[in-house]
């Protein structure tokens, strides 16, 4: 398990793909960064994502989902009936 810290380590240490030279994409790649970090305390208890109902890989971009999106980790949900 990892703790809040090395989560942050991780996200600051990602690898940028070489598209980070366009300013736009950079921008936003910073956006995301920087709400990552504002929201890594909430993992410890949980976090809201809102889903898409298209699809079981659809979710509303958020800071908390930034945090997934930035270190390559797939959200998938389910549903029981």
């Amino acid at each position: 398990m990892y703790t809040h810290v090395q989560v942050a380590e991780l996200i600051l240490d990602a690898d940028v793909p070489s598209v980070a030279e366009h300013n736009e994409y950079e921008a936003h790649l910073r956006a995301n960064i920087d709400d990552a970090l504002h929201v890594l305390g909430k993992c410890a208890t949980g976090i809201d994502v809102n889903l898409k109902f298209n699809s079981p890989l659809a979710f509303e971009p958020t800071p908390e989902v930034a945090i997934f999106d930035l270190l390559g980790i797939t959200l998938v949900r389910s549903a029981h009936v």
